[in-house]
Order: C-alpha cells, then structure tokens, then sequence
C-alpha cells in the first residue's frame, strides 16, 4: 500500500530523488507548514532541501522570503522565484510572514525564526544541525506561535513531487555514483562537499 508509481515521463534517478529530498521538502512546506497560494512563507537555509522548499513554495503560488548565509544561495534562490533574499530571517521581521521553514535548526536560526514570524504564525523545524535549541518563550506566548516538527513526509507527498516532475516543473540536482563508490561518497557528504543529491545506480 506504500508503492508510488512512476510516471513514464520520470526517470528513476530523479523518482529516487523524489523520495528522498523531494518528499522531505514537499512535506514541510505543503504538509506542515499548509503553505499555499498568497502565504508569506520564509525559508531559512537553501541547501539541497531549502532549495526544494524554495521551489514547492514559488510553485504554490507563495510570496517567499529567504534567508541564507551564502550569496550564491540566495542569489540561486531569487533567480528560482524567491521574492526577496538576505543573510538572516531577521531582516524579514516586519514583513507578516506567516510561515516560516527552518531547514537549517541550528539554534540560532530557530530562535530567529520564532522572533521573524507574525502573531499567530507557524515555525516548521525540519534541520538538526544543532538539537537543542533555546527560544523566547515571551514571544512565543505573546504572538501566540506554534513550533512544529517535520520529518519525511508520505507516499502522497511523493505522488505530488512525482506529478510536479511529470509536468516539468521541478527537477532535482543529482549525481549518480556506483556501489563502490558509496563510501567515498558519505565521506564527501561528511565533509559538506556534495552541493546536489547522490543517488547509488547499479552501473
């Protein structure tokens, strides 16, 4: 009951893609965040998931804001259909973002977060690069936020990444590397030198 077809117009390298980093974002933004047309979402972090969130939320139809250390990121970002792009989430404080997805969590920027929302908004955590985390319970209480987890997502997630795929509207950066390669490969990945997603091909 969990297998998603895949459509013939999508190759399995990006199919594979799609259950993995596509199902993740598609889930945080769509699922958790409830981001759709005119929403005013932020994303913190355009990694190969912040990337995606970027994406999915331009797709639906969003006013996205977002935040990124690297220029090149969020140069990327704006050139993707981003609204506006800066170093912090911070620099959005007093735009109404009613969402905003942490793809980073690394303390700071889910504490910034939680600062940059709107009264009443959602803070969607989907990064672990730091797990623990210290907020404003001030401003959590007196905007009356909610902060949110988000992990995988669902084989419906999945469906709708792989339509999305099937039209043309978003593909996935990958690299293909063999078996062997695999261990080479989660060295990279620990090293912060993979920019795209590997996928391991039986080549």
């Amino acid at each position: 009951e969990y297998l998603v077809p895949i459509p013939d117009e999508v190759d399995f390298v990006q199919a594979a893609a799609a259950t993995d980093a596509g199902m993740t974002s598609y889930h945080a933004v769509v699922g958790q965040g409830g981001v759709k047309k005119g929403t005013k979402v932020g994303i913190i972090g355009i990694g190969g998931l912040g990337t995606l969130g970027n994406q999915f939320a331009v797709l639906k139809g969003a006013k996205v804001y977002v935040a990124s250390r690297k220029a090149s990121a969020r140069e990327k970002a704006l050139k993707a259909g981003a609204y506006k792009a800066a170093e912090s989430i911070l620099d959005f404080k007093d735009e109404g973002l009613e969402v905003i997805i942490d793809f980073a969590g690394a303390n700071k920027t889910t504490a910034d977060a939680l600062e940059a929302v709107a009264p009443g908004g959602k803070v969607v955590v989907v990064g672990m690069a730091s797990l623990n985390t210290n907020i404003n319970t001030s401003s959590l209480i007196l905007k009356e936020a909610s902060i949110v987890g988000s992990v995988g997502g669902t084989p419906e997630d999945i469906k709708d990444v792989l339509n999305l795929m099937k039209e043309g509207k978003v593909r996935i950066d990958t690299e293909e590397i063999s078996l062997e390669e695999v261990p080479e490969g989660l060295e990279r990945l620990k090293e912060g030198k993979v920019t795209s997603r590997l996928v391991m091909v039986n080549k």
